[in-house]
């Protein structure tokens, strides 16, 4: 349980009969003030160059933007609990021959049962010097009384997944009409739409 000042932090609780199977579920709440924050966190021993999957469920009450508010991480640490760099090159010859830090991995959400469940998970790789992975479960900057529970939690070595192609357009556009930033940023929207129809995966602006 952790929180980054103590006058920020929510209630921790573990519902021994809560959870998507009735099997327990670690309880996030905030009390009748805005802007709490704190998580759940768990280390697990991986292999570096291995693939794991996270995968975990939630279910939240009066949280208006779960994906902001009720997130999860995974962060990966050596022996020492430091952070280690990423195995891939730089991507530019002006960075070349420097490490760079792993970043904290962001598992996505899937779809939700007719309870509210919904399922969060992702497959990465660990990166080579790797020893433990750092699974955080947040509750964060939700309204007052906004709750969240997490349960199904786990961390497992799996199968590297199959490679695919990904689709990337850019749109390089100065908006000169309109007086307004709603105005200007509003005469993006026919190009994403242009780019959805195309099937793109990520449209850079």
């Amino acid at each position: 349980m952790v929180s980054p000042r103590d006058e920020i932090c929510p209630r921790f609780s573990f519902n021994p009969k809560g959870g998507q199977d009735r099997q327990g579920s670690f309880v996030i709440a905030a009390d009748n003030r805005e802007g709490l924050a704190g998580f759940w966190t768990k280390i697990f021993p991986v292999k570096g160059g291995q693939h794991y999957r996270f995968s975990a469920v939630r279910k939240t009450e009066r949280v208006s933007s779960p994906r902001r508010s009720v997130l999860a991480r995974v962060i990966w640490h050596d022996d020492k609990g430091q952070n280690v760099t990423r195995d891939e090159p730089a991507a530019t010859r002006f960075m070349e021959g420097k490490a760079f830090r792993s970043e904290p991995e962001f598992p996505m959400d899937k779809g939700a049962d007719r309870n509210g469940w919904t399922e969060v998970s992702d497959v990465y790789r660990a990166p080579s010097k790797a020893t433990r992975a750092v699974v955080e479960l947040h509750l964060r900057w939700t309204e007052p009384r906004g709750k969240v529970e997490w349960s199904n939690v786990a961390l497992t070595e799996t199968t590297p997944p199959a490679g695919r192609k990904i689709r990337l357009a850019t749109v390089h556009h100065r908006p000169r009409d309109g007086k307004t930033p709603a105005e200007k940023r509003e005469q993006f929207a026919k190009f994403i739409e242009e780019a959805a129809r195309q099937k793109a995966d990520l449209v850079v602006l």
